[in-house]
């Protein structure tokens, strides 16, 4: 069950963006863009993942899924980061890696986390895949990149993978 506070935000963040929504239209506004994501917006959105991941919810998690597309909030790669770490602590590796895979920008923060999501939940030749991947992507790794990649080849059957 989602506590009482969380729907309240959840409900302010919704208004918050309507209101935003309607002002650009109203002056001769085209198309939503990033510019409707406030900081406060992404960070209030980014705690109440925070909340979803901490309780393994993920249906609510899906939830706050639909409403970031909704509310046209999902242009921030913070926030895409968030959502598909969601999505791997909860287990449900598909969409994590959907999510990823549409991502037209990634960072080398994405690349860890979804490859670190594949280790965490037991899948080691995917995650030195997706690692490989990185790195024909040109995106250069950094100490966590590097700590996951062996993480995962200590757990892999296959020494050879690590190659």
């Amino acid at each position: 069950m989602v506590p009482p506070n969380l729907v309240s935000q959840l409900r302010t963040i919704s208004h918050s963006v309507a209101r935003t929504c309607r002002r650009h239209y109203s002056n001769g506004g085209s198309k939503p863009h990033n510019s409707f994501a406030s900081a406060a917006q992404v960070e209030e959105a980014s705690r109440i993942l925070l909340t979803f991941v901490q309780a393994l919810d993920l249906r609510h998690g899906k939830a706050m899924h639909a409403k970031l597309v909704k509310q046209a909030l999902l242009s921030s790669l913070y926030l895409r980061n968030k959502l598909f770490n969601m999505y791997a602590k909860c287990g449900h590796l598909p969409d994590a890696l959907q999510l990823f895979d549409e991502m037209t920008h990634k960072n080398v923060v994405s690349w860890t986390t979804v490859i670190a999501g594949f280790i965490q939940k037991g899948h080691p030749v995917e995650a030195l895949s997706l690692f490989r991947r990185m790195h024909a992507s040109g995106t250069k790794p950094n100490e966590f990149s590097f700590v996951s990649a062996l993480h995962a080849c200590s757990f892999s059957e296959n020494p050879t993978h690590a190659y």
